[in-house]
């Protein structure tokens, strides 16, 4: 067989495969550019299919016939490069109006082709030459040939800077295939550039011989969801509308990229890709350092930075690091999906002062008061300070409650939490004790301070009735008083004990008054023994 009938046969068996290609892609239409690469290897399969026919022409009017074919379709093969080449590098197909104007040259060369004006206006002059080892068409350029070969130089070459551009913007799990492609589109550009140059023997043609290949390359790469799945619209738009800010580093720790929640949440724009977070966000050096470990969570507070109803206040952030895999399993790149849990931490934190609050008088509640007790009561003992506790009951409560009903008792209780809290110490703390009893504990007190702030909130709940709606309520309180330095663990169940039992004695001796339990302090038992009757003598 003769060289030319090889090169004749490769470009037939070639251009088959195209068109079988081109309609499996157009029956799948799984990418933005799937119609204009089926298009691309189906334009470029007519080409083949006629120079095929031309190679193994001998006389000048069969070369003709299959050129004039070549020329009908000659003209879109770089059109439709150029529509692959801006829908795989963008994510979408161009507009309608420009592939309109796009499309005037190729349809001008088409129409000269089926009117037969192949020569003059594409070949000024044509004959077969014998040069080589076959006979092959030479000619003179016409006009249009010019016209032809500037539209597919500036269409080529456009097309391969869109390539160059998506390989350069390519996430690190997309760059090898992004690059894969680009150099893939190199070959027909250096082909066409090498035919233009006179490089080529016997003025062959190298375009199919190389279109035709890389097409296939291409469509293999579409096949494996490559082109379609690494670069497709859905993946973008799903990318950009989530609810989590997602920023995408690359084997540096260099911002690659981030969708519209991170730009948002964190001001980041095209001035911050190429650049570390630690140049970025310098105050949140345990984001950059979670960056660099490239796996790992961790969780950060913005002081406010929150919105909503709490517009203002602070803002939390829940952070997970996963490496970005390339090819092979290699870890090419860090994913930061970084989720607002503001409202789930104001959610927790309402619940804790649910747990901890009485829901009725929004103080403290015992388990809450028992975690600060138990502390302080520790830190009392390592540093040898006295600790006093109140434990207080409301007197009569029960006779309020019948007389008057129950809301006016939830009024009473509400009332007289206000007024015992405000009378203690921002250091001390106060809970409701259960059912008409509160409980203090304070810190760095003796015996006599605490007998005589008791003293002072006795007199502040007698002083002025609580106003009800079912009219003015007189409220009294019964005080049990104790205080020492905490000696052991079980110490301090032995102070409210102490208290509890003051104020049992307290009850005892007619209500409304402070007594005190001196067991700790020998020099006030004769005080802790006197009781304050209302209207009477304090006992302190």
């Amino acid at each position: 067989m003769d060289t030319n009938q090889w090169l004749s046969t490769a470009l037939m068996a070639a251009s088959g495969i195209s068109v079988f290609l081109a309609g499996y892609i157009l029956l799948q239409r799984r990418a933005c550019c799937s119609a204009p690469l089926a298009l691309l290897l189906a334009t470029s399969a007519a080409f083949g299919f006629g120079y095929a026919l031309e190679l193994v022409s001998t006389s000048l009017p069969s070369m003709l016939g299959w050129i004039r074919l070549e020329f009908v379709f000659i003209p879109w093969v770089p059109y439709f490069w150029l529509l692959f080449a801006a829908g795989y590098a963008k994510g979408r197909n161009p507009g309608i109006l420009a592939a309109a104007l796009l499309a005037i040259p190729p349809l001008a060369g088409s129409s000269i082709a089926l009117a037969g004006r192949v020569v003059p206006l594409v070949f000024a002059e044509a004959w077969v030459r014998s040069d080589g080892p076959f006979p092959v068409f030479g000619f003179e350029p016409g006009p249009w040939f010019i016209v032809n070969t500037a539209w597919t130089a500036l269409a080529l070459s456009t097309g391969f800077a869109f390539l160059g551009a998506a390989a350069f913007r390519a996430a690190p799990g997309l760059r090898k295939q992004a690059r894969l492609v680009l150099v893939a589109a190199l070959v027909p550009v250096a082909g066409y550039l090498a035919m233009l140059a006179d490089l080529v023997p016997w003025g062959l043609d190298p375009t199919s011989f190389t279109l035709l290949p890389i097409g296939a390359l291409f469509s293999l790469e579409y096949m494996r969801h490559t082109i379609s799945g690494l670069a497709p619209a859905a993946r973008e738009a799903v990318f950009e509308a989530m609810d989590d800010a997602v920023i995408v580093l690359d084997g540096k720790g260099l911002l690659e990229s981030a969708n519209q929640a991170a730009r948002r949440a964190f001001c980041l724009d095209d001035a911050c890709a190429g650049r570390s977070l630690a140049e970025i966000m310098p105050e949140r050096t345990e984001l950059a350092a979670l960056a660099l470990e490239g796996k790992g969570r961790l969780s950060f507070r913005v002081a406010g930075l929150g919105g909503g109803a709490a517009e203002g206040a602070d803002a939390y952030w829940s952070v997970r690091a996963l490496p970005a895999k390339g090819p092979g399993g290699k870890t090419v790149g860090t994913v930061l999906v970084l989720s607002d849990v503001t409202e789930d931490e104001r959610l927790l934190a309402k619940l804790r002062e649910l747990a901890s609050t009485d829901e009725l008088t929004g103080i403290d509640n015992r388990r809450r008061f028992f975690e600060n007790a138990r502390h302080e009561s520790i830190r009392a003992s390592r540093k040898g300070t006295s600790l006093a506790a109140i434990i207080i009951d409301l007197d009569h409560f029960k006779a309020v409650n019948d007389r008057f009903g129950h809301a006016a008792g939830d009024a009473v209780l509400r009332e007289s939490a206000k007024r015992l809290a405000e009378g203690l110490r921002g250091s001390d703390f106060f809970c409701r004790w259960g059912g008409e009893e509160f409980a203090a504990l304070l810190p760095d007190t003796g015996l006599e301070g605490a007998l005589a702030l008791a003293e002072r909130l006795r007199a502040t709940l007698e002083l002025e009735p609580v106003q009800c709606l079912a009219g003015p309520v007189r409220v009294t309180a019964s005080f049990g008083v104790a205080a020492g330095v905490p000696l052991s663990s079980g110490w301090l169940d032995q102070l409210l004990g102490r208290a509890d039992e003051a104020l049992y004695r307290a009850k005892e001796a007619g209500r409304n008054r402070v007594v005190a339990d001196a067991a700790e302090e020998p020099e006030l038992r004769a005080a802790a023994d006197l009781t304050t009757p209302s209207g009477g003598e304090s006992n302190a």
